[in-house]
């Protein structure tokens, strides 16, 4: 199937649960936002947030609105990455379920603002 599709520099809502499925509390963190494009691998966007400590068993939510879609590479594949503690400064088990990925088409908005995307030219 073919991902949802994201409009260049549109605002979008992020909902994120970070889970802790270990025995012991865990301290609060970082969770760094990527946005790569897929065919090149180049990071187009990057944004950190800050997470609260999680008891154990339980669960953090981050609910944002105002992460802004990339405006570069158009009509290609895209890929958000969520990569919590990435700087690995919480003591885990398990070091490698710290990632998800959601990946999206980036589309040309309906009324383009010379400004608002980068369109890269055929050679």
């Amino acid at each position: 199937t073919t991902p949802n599709p994201l409009e260049c520099g549109e605002m979008i809502y992020l909902d994120v649960g970070i889970i802790n499925d270990g025995l012991e509390d865990a301290p609060g963190g970082k969770m760094l936002v990527q946005d790569r494009h897929v065919r090149t691998g180049s990071l187009t966007a990057l944004q950190e947030f800050h997470f609260d400590p999680i008891p154990a068993g339980g669960t953090w939510r981050m609910r944002t609105y105002g992460y802004k879609a990339t405006t570069a590479y158009i009509d290609e594949l895209h890929e958000l990455q969520f990569i919590i503690d990435y700087d690995n400064q919480i003591a885990e088990n398990q070091e490698n379920d710290n990632v998800a990925l959601i990946q999206y088409v980036m589309r040309l908005p309906e009324e383009i603002n010379d400004e608002a995307c980068i369109v890269e030219e055929e050679e």
